[in-house]
Parts: structure tokens; C-alpha cells; sequence
């Protein structure tokens, strides 16, 4: 995978996360599945001017200024560094993510959460698609990490 995927994969993160949002905001109540196991999936409508589950929202111009910086120097990474197609896959979904939130931020002046899951009757907190894709990127790059210190032991070996 070549470091011009972000170009194609922020489009589509973009638009899944812009278009789920007006969803939310036109349903901002319903109920989507229960699982029958005690697991419940809700379209709840939240503003959020803080960061994950709300927090520090009272600082939300640092988390702003925190968030554009973080997505300068992750791109910059992205651009400078020769990395595994896995890893730029990763940090293509993780700065997509985070730059759907900042212009969310930057248009509305906080972000749009919907995605509320309950489990066995404690609320997980509400998220949107732009943080599931920050968190897959974070996976990714877990998995990536693993790799590649599983490949340095490999090669001490021999």
C-alpha cells in the first residue's frame, strides 16, 4: 500500500462519518438492536465539546489546538518514513478519523456522537464513526507493533 491511500481512504471515512452524523441528527433518539444477551445498540444525538466520554471539556480550546497538532505531526510522519502498508493503512484511518472530529469542531463548534452501546445495563458512552476509525487505526497499529517486534526477534535468532 503506497502513502497515496489516504487520499482515497479519507474521502470514504469522511463521508461514512458526515453522513452518519446528519443521520443523528435528524433520528436523534432510536433504538437500532439488542442482542438478547444484554447487549443494546441506540442512535442517541450527544454534543460533545470535550474529548473521549466528554472529558476535559472545559479545556476544549487546548483539545483543539492538542488535536491539530497531533494531525500535523501524524501526517508528517506518514509522509517522511518508509513504513509497512499495514502501518499506513493505520495511521490513514486513525488522522482520517481525527480530522472528521476537528472539522466537526471547527463547523458546529463540538463534535456529533451517536453510537450508544449498552452492555448488561451500564452505558459503553456514546462515540461516532470518526472515533471507530481512530480506534481502528490505533489497532492497526498494535497489530503492526507486534509484527514488527516479532520479526526483530526472528532475525536476532538467526
Amino acid at each position: 500500500m503506497t502513502k497515496g491511500a489516504f487520499v482515497f481512504i479519507f474521502p470514504v471515512v469522511f463521508l461514512l462519518d458526515y453522513f452518519s452524523k446528519q443521520y443523528a441528527i435528524l433520528h436523534p433518539e432510536m433504538f437500532l438492536w439488542n442482542s438478547g444477551f444484554g447487549i443494546e445498540l441506540y442512535l442517541h444525538y450527544a454534543e460533545n465539546t470535550g474529548a473521549a466520554w466528554g472529558i476535559l471539556q472545559e479545556y476544549s480550546k487546548y483539545l483543539f489546538t492538542f488535536r491539530l497538532a497531533a494531525i500535523g505531526a501524524l501526517m508528517l510522519y506518514l509522509l517522511a518514513r518508509q513504513m509497512s502498508g499495514l502501518k499506513i493503512f493505520s495511521l490513514s484511518l486513525l488522522i482520517s478519523g481525527a480530522a472528521c472530529n476537528v472539522i466537526d469542531t471547527l463547523t458546529k463548534g463540538y463534535v456529533v456522537d451517536m453510537i450508544h452501546f449498552i452492555f448488561w445495563d451500564r452505558s459503553f458512552g456514546i462515540f461516532n464513526i470518526a472515533d471507530a476509525f481512530i480506534f481502528l487505526g490505533v489497532i492497526g497499529l498494535m497489530m503492526n507493533q507486534k509484527q514488527t517486534n516479532k520479526n526483530r526477534c526472528t532475525s536476532h535468532a538467526e
